[in-house]
């Protein structure tokens, strides 16, 4: 056995001088707003691509995420409070199809007659709206259409004119 030892001992390394870090690794998506979900918290991805796969490992402390290649991309520390976010403003990725979508449903919760004017949003449907409003108003077509509160003080119904005899 001594001359087995003695045969390797010139190829032995010392030890490391932490232990090694145990970590969870799994393949995760990344959402719409830049951001891979991870025990109930959600972290900041980029540069990762929207809906694109990303691999995470999930450390005691911290979180790593990396690209296909295995390159490391975003290192942040473990968040404690479900649902948080750790991100920085800065990594907060500017959506308007996703905040159209928002408000449109915040429309829909509001009541009906507020989501029938989501239907008169579109341009052209706010032309029309534009020349109802210069002919209920009796306004003349070569002067500019009056906001809603001046309407309500300068163009005033068409009032029937008197007879003469």
């Amino acid at each position: 056995m001594a001359e087995l030892f003695r045969e390797e001992q010139p190829h032995l390394q010392p030890l490391p001088a932490s232990g090694f870090a145990f970590f969870r690794q799994s393949v995760r998506t990344v959402d719409d707003a830049g951001l891979v979900q991870v025990e109930g918290l959600y972290y900041a991805a980029l540069p990762a691509a929207p809906h694109g796969e990303v691999t995470v490992r999930a450390f005691a402390q911290s979180i790593e995420i990396l690209d296909a290649r295995g390159q490391l991309l975003r290192r942040h520390p473990k968040a404690t409070r479900k649902g948080a976010f750790v991100l920085e403003g800065t990594d907060r990725i500017f959506n308007p199809s996703r905040e159209t979508t928002r408000m449109l449903a915040r429309m829909d919760k509001i009541g009906p007659r507020t989501a029938a004017s989501r239907a008169s949003s579109s341009p052209a449907s706010a032309a029309r709206a534009s020349a109802r409003s210069t002919a209920s108003c009796n306004c003349r077509a070569d002067t500019p259409v009056p906001t809603s509160r001046q309407s309500a003080r300068s163009c005033s119904p068409p009032t029937a004119s008197p007879t003469r005899r």
